[in-house]
């Protein structure tokens, strides 16, 4: 990336800069609800100073690399998550330059970065680098980076090292998707991990927004409470949806020129409702193994839940082709659907909003379960040709840095609206990032087929302005079935 003597002009720049994004993340975390001005200094109490001794750590041994190379192969569409050459006073893009340089020094390692078009129409080219270079024994990459949705399924050939099994690399660590490893493993294995060391797993979460004006007008001021009670299942949804329907144009037409409660697309919006409810397409047996599930009285529920809101109550607007953020910043929802990243594209609204976590299926189920939409995330792999102590060391410590680092600087970005921050909405990001869920079908989905895999038959159902998931699954368990030895041989 850049030599180490280069860097040391700048070192003390980067960790200053890495406190003062720490100190800002902690002030605003301390707070309760209601405002907060960020740039208020806060005294330690003793309990924050043991909160402090306590921190999670990585237990990695002191190790120098002797200036070893860490290349990282990673896809253009994740936007800029490695390699940052300088910092340049952009919050997010100088806490990742402090994060490889802070790995750099610790380690005496250098890290290096090939980024290349790694999506849909480039896939076979950007896939086939990596394959290339195992297969001739090149110990050219120690992390692969790249397209979630098809890279999971890209492991099953034996060449990336198990992740679930090395020395270093901890899974169980809130800087990573811990829940990977009990929904998404074969006998324990696991090839591929989504976590805090790529942004687009920050950017991918999703959330349900709320325009809080629309939300003053029509008396719902304790969302928030409602949710720290427990007390936000679909019901609550429901209910606070209605009422704030509005023929905004007077023409007796509901349509996207109108307001409605509840805005939502068609796709992962959709798909979230399986993590939120709790609605697993795979278990696993006793020997580890993941087996796909009958279509169950819960599925059926939930489709016909989902159907009867969005196509039947006339509270909400589900659509295919409108532009879910150009309706929330025109005032036209009180609630909508959309990723955290989003948000980013929100600071110019002329109301402010806040985030919720999708809401529980009942008032019986216990917590809340949030969803990433690990097909446009990062999903990181090993190459087994790679050093396997260099790859692990450096690639969980680079994690570590950006749950410590990178995470509240983009918390910084994406909280600012109208240029403020809304302390509360940021501990609505905390709950939905540590409920993240995942099912093995959804992980491996690209495997069963594009938009083919039981995670999606939800979205296919809904598509089609159905109930009918039965017809859906039938026609696809013989295939499933099959799909699933392979992925079973392959990986276990």
């Amino acid at each position: 990336m850049y030599s180490l003597e280069a860097r040391s002009g700048v070192r003390l720049t980067a960790v200053l800069l890495a406190l003062l994004i720490l100190l800002t993340a902690f002030a605003a975390c301390g707070s309760g609800g209601g405002g907060s001005d960020v740039n208020t200094a806060a005294t330690s109490t003793p309990e924050e100073t043991e909160a402090a001794e306590t921190e999670l750590k990585p237990d990695l041994p002191d190790k120098d690399f002797g200036g070893k190379t860490f290349n990282i192969f990673g896809w253009t569409a994740a936007g800029a998550e490695f390699c940052i050459e300088e910092e340049s006073g952009d919050v997010i893009e100088d806490a990742i330059f402090h994060r490889d340089s802070a790995t750099e020094e610790l380690f005496n390692v250098d890290i290096t970065c090939e980024i290349r078009e790694g999506g849909p129409s480039a896939w076979a080219s950007w896939i086939g680098t990596v394959e290339n270079s195992i297969l001739a024994g090149d110990d050219a990459y120690q992390l692969v980076a790249g397209y979630g949705y098809r890279l999971a399924a890209a492991t099953i050939n034996g060449n990336y090292r198990n992740l679930a099994n090395t020395n270093y690399l901890d899974i169980s660590m809130p800087w990573w998707s811990g829940d990977l490893v009990e929904t998404s493993s074969i006998g324990g294995a696991l090839y591929l991990v989504f976590g805090h060391l790529g942004l687009s797993y920050l950017k991918n979460a999703y959330a349900i927004y709320y325009n809080k004006t629309i939300a003053e007008d029509l008396g719902h001021t304790d969302l928030y409470e409602t949710v720290d009670s427990g007390g936000w299942t679909f019901d609550e949804l429901k209910a606070r949806s209605k009422g704030a329907v509005l023929d905004l144009n007077g023409d007796g037409v509901f349509d996207s020129n109108d307001r409605y409660g509840y805005l939502t697309g068609p796709n992962m919006d959709v798909d979230a409702y399986l993590n939120a409810f709790d609605v697993p397409c795979t278990e696993y047996d006793s020997d580890g193994m993941p087996v796909i599930l009958p279509l169950s009285e819960k599925m059926q529920n939930t489709i016909d839940l989902l159907h009867d809101f969005f196509f039947v109550t006339g509270d909400a607007f589900y659509t295919r082709t409108d532009s879910l953020k150009e309706l929330f910043r025109a005032e036209q929802g009180l609630f909508a659907t959309m990723t955290i990243g989003t948000s980013g594209d929100l600071r110019d609204m002329e109301s402010d909003f806040g985030f919720l976590p999708y809401p529980k299926y009942d008032d019986k189920q216990d917590e809340y379960r949030s969803f990433i939409a690990c097909h446009n995330t990062t999903g990181f792999c090993i190459p087994i040709t790679a050093d396997e102590e260099l790859s692990t060391i450096v690639t969980e410590y680079m994690a570590y840095e950006s749950y410590k680092s990178v995470r509240p600087a983009y918390y910084d970005v994406a909280l600012k609206s109208k240029y403020t921050r809304d302390p509360d909405s940021e501990r609505m990001l905390d709950l939905i990032y540590s409920t993240v869920v995942y099912d093995f079908t959804l992980v491996y989905s690209f495997a069963f087929g594009d938009q083919e895999a039981p995670s999606m038959m939800l979205r296919m159902t809904l598509k089609k302005n159905s109930t009918d998931i039965a017809s859906m699954y039938a026609a696809r368990t013989e295939k499933w079935a099959g799909t699933l030895e392979t992925l079973i041989s392959g990986l276990a």
